[in-house]
């Protein structure tokens, strides 16, 4: 009985998809729908806050059998991820996904005719609260710079900090003295 129990968890365990196999899967299904020009199937896998304008694209979906979507990059973090890809020689998405009840529905869908650069996932979703932010206090600011008259000041979101340099007010520049001949 014991090994019974332990061999189904195995197996359990071996069927269960990480969340980049996830949302490769609903990029998947997303294909298949564009493909076959199934409005409903492509509309069922946009978030509720961005049905109403996947329903406002309805009219648009027709049969494509000859597009083929590929992925370059997944990114996930908690409950959201972003996917970029190919669906055509000069077509290429960013596409946000958000967990809604357990399942990956699309945020949004971003399209280019030059291909986004693989680091770019890490801009299009926040990073993660830092220390700082964990602890509730705010970053430390950088202070004055001798002699260059620049300041850094921080500003803070509800996910993460950032540090922007902000030109400080120069001295008034001195006056220069003419030559004795006036020229």
């Amino acid at each position: 009985m014991r090994t019974l129990l332990c061999l189904l968890l195995c197996t359990l365990a071996c069927h269960a998809q990480t969340p980049e196999d996830q949302i490769l899967a609903v990029y998947k299904q997303m294909e298949k729908a564009e493909q076959t020009g199934d409005a409903n199937t492509w509309i069922s896998l946009w978030s509720r806050a961005s049905a109403p304008d996947a329903e406002s694209m309805r009219p648009y979906v027709r049969p494509r059998p000859d597009r083929h979507y590929t992925s370059s990059k997944v990114f996930v973090q908690g409950d959201e991820a972003v996917l970029l890809g190919q669906s055509g020689k000069e077509d290429f998405l960013s596409v946000r996904f958000v967990r809604e009840d357990g399942r990956w529905k699309i945020r949004d869908q971003v399209g280019s005719n030059t291909p986004y650069h693989a680091d770019s996932v890490y801009a299009i979703i926040p990073p993660a609260a830092g220390a700082f932010a964990r602890a509730g206090s705010p970053p430390p600011t950088r202070p004055v710079t001798a002699g260059r008259c620049e300041q850094f000041t921080t500003s803070r979101s509800s996910t993460f900090a950032s540090n922007r340099r902000r030109p400080s007010p120069r001295p008034a520049p001195r006056p220069r003295r003419r030559p004795a001949d006036g020229r």
